[in-house]
């Protein structure tokens, strides 16, 4: 009987790390996630009389997806976000469902 009391003690010590592992992995991974979801700022640009501010923005993912032909990465859409000199957002372009801008298309001067 006493045997039998250690053994189940000892296999309940056992899981105890097994979930404790498990449940630092499921949290290392959600978070890596949402980190690399994230949005990534291609370039910022201010008016010369820094009234404005036009952010572009791509989403990322695992795989860029081109073929040959296609312009590469300069062919993926992109958000561009006008804020004025307080930070407020004006406007976006991912607002307008019609419209696509894709990264190689935009030209500042």
């Amino acid at each position: 009987m006493q045997a039998n009391m250690t053994a189940l003690i000892n296999r309940q010590k056992m899981k105890k790390p097994k979930y404790l592992i498990l449940g630092i992995i499921i949290l290392i991974t959600t978070t890596g996630y949402y980190v690399y979801q994230k949005a990534m700022i291609l370039a910022t640009h201010t008016s010369p009389n820094d009234n404005y501010k036009a952010i572009i923005k791509r989403n990322r993912g695992f795989f860029i997806p081109t073929m040959p032909g296609d312009g590469g990465a300069n062919s993926l859409p992109v958000v561009v976000i006008l804020k004025d000199s307080s930070g407020k957002t004006i406007e976006k372009s991912s607002d307008n469902p019609e419209c696509s801008i894709f990264d190689g298309s935009i030209e500042i001067a």
